[in-house]
């Protein structure tokens, strides 16, 4: 049975990129009755649809790749036992049709690599900063896709409070629980639930700046980019409380910005956002 597992035609790389395929395909794969915080569409809202997963799915594999090919020692590249465990274990997560399981999956092979690259330092190997980045990806789509709605759903009740306490402060405007005033027409009432609050979103914004920042450099640089990170949620934060803010004025901005040109606007400024923090921090780091 061991030997079957570490087949020579393989090398670890290969079981890699296969199970992440795999889980990936199954995730993607268009179906009925699933939920998630973002659309499940490939929409041309780029921050909200499937095509940021795709795109940072694709990121992964290339640094999984990439790293193959840095790869000369034969015996490291050769699939162990654990590889074809791991490739097992996300092949029966992505048979069920269920979308979690195989977000769930990508979790998994995250961590997998983070464990490897942890294994590696203990034995003085380099750093291979390619599958590093690949995990950190990997990773970041599973949390944005599994585990952020899961927080969001938990401290719902502190966000939606936490933006009617702020507004309210801000515009001087009544606040009820999770409700408040509108502020040109007090006859008339806005609650906000976890999808409109200020933190919606977060963690796709986090994502793309997390792959445009790896693809430009692939070196991280802890302190500079913590600090480009902390301006980006800020940002995206504000982003997302001036749109309530507008949208709380009258019954006809409310309808403006609450339907598709608000959405739109919000997320593309959003998704500038990220894409113009990442490149400033990478520079400015480099």
């Amino acid at each position: 049975m061991q030997a079957l597992l570490e087949n020579r035609s393989f090398s670890r790389h290969d079981i890699w990129l296969g199970a992440i395929t795999v889980a990936s395909t199954n995730m993607l794969w268009p179906s009925k009755g699933a939920t998630y915080s973002v659309r499940e569409s490939y929409a041309t809202d780029f921050l909200l649809s499937n095509w940021l997963i795709l795109f940072s799915i694709a990121s992964s594999l290339l640094f999984v790749y990439q790293s193959s090919a840095h790869q000369k020692d034969a015996n490291t590249r050769t699939a162990k036992g654990s590889d074809w465990w791991l490739f097992t274990g996300v092949f029966v997560l992505s048979a069920w049709p269920i979308r979690h399981t195989s977000t769930l999956a990508l979790s998994v092979i995250a961590f997998f690599l983070f464990y490897k690259l942890y294994k590696g330092s203990k034995q003085s190997k380099p750093l291979d900063y390619e599958l590093l980045a690949a995990a950190s990806i990997l990773f970041a789509v599973s949390f944005s896709r599994l585990w952020s709605p899961v927080l969001l759903k938990v401290f719902a009740h502190y966000f939606e409070i936490f933006d009617i306490f702020l507004l309210g402060k801000l515009l001087n405007t009544p606040t009820t629980g999770n409700t408040i005033q509108f502020v040109l027409e007090p006859e008339r009432r806005a609650v906000v639930v976890m999808g409109c609050t200020s933190f919606a979103n977060l963690s796709a914004v986090v994502l793309l700046w997390l792959v445009i920042t790896r693809l430009i450099r692939l070196l991280p640089r802890v302190r500079s980019e913590l600090k480009t990170l902390a301006y980006l949620l800020l940002t995206a934060i504000v982003i997302n409380t001036v749109r309530i803010a507008l949208m709380i004025t009258t019954k006809e901005m409310y309808d403006v910005w609450h339907g598709p040109v608000g959405s739109s606007v919000t997320t593309l400024l959003l998704t500038f956002s990220a894409v113009g923090f990442a490149v400033w921090g990478a520079n400015r780091a480099s």
